[in-house]
């Protein structure tokens, strides 16, 4: 098995704990979820900030311009990278909606996109290459 298939079984598995799990704001919403995922793959914590509540991380997502802004300088300080070729199974990253506005999830095999959404599990779409805001490696 290559890294890229052994990446792609972990986010597989990972993204499928999550689809009974609640969506609780600060420990599990689509920010928190990626970044438990980062840390499990890299093994070191990442600091973002903190909220409780969907108004608290919308205040945090304001003052920051954008969910992409926020994102962008804690895995820029994090160390990694952005990716500007297909997304690979493993890496995070956000995607612009018509019903949620920039969401943040995990990449799966063959592009498909897992985030987490209220009240509960993950949820799986294929992004349309021109709603996917930016991607971060995360291999």
């Amino acid at each position: 098995m290559t890294l890229a298939d052994d990446m792609a079984v972990r986010a597989n598995a990972y993204a499928e704990a999550a689809f009974e799990q609640p969506t609780i704001w600060g420990e599990s919403d689509c920010t928190a979820w990626a970044r438990a995922w980062v840390e499990s793959v890299r093994g070191r914590r990442m600091a973002l900030p903190a909220w409780r509540s969907r108004e608290e991380a919308q205040a945090h997502i304001a003052k920051a311009g954008s969910l992409a802004a926020l994102w962008s300088g804690a895995l820029s300080k994090y160390g990694l990278h952005e990716r500007f070729d297909e997304p690979q199974a493993g890496d995070v990253g956000i995607i612009d909606t018509h019903f949620a506005g920039q969401i943040g999830g995990i990449f799966l095999n063959h592009g498909i996109f897992a985030w987490r959404a209220e009240p509960t599990g993950a949820r799986l779409l294929r992004p349309r290459p021109r709603t996917i805001v930016k991607v971060w490696a995360v291999q």
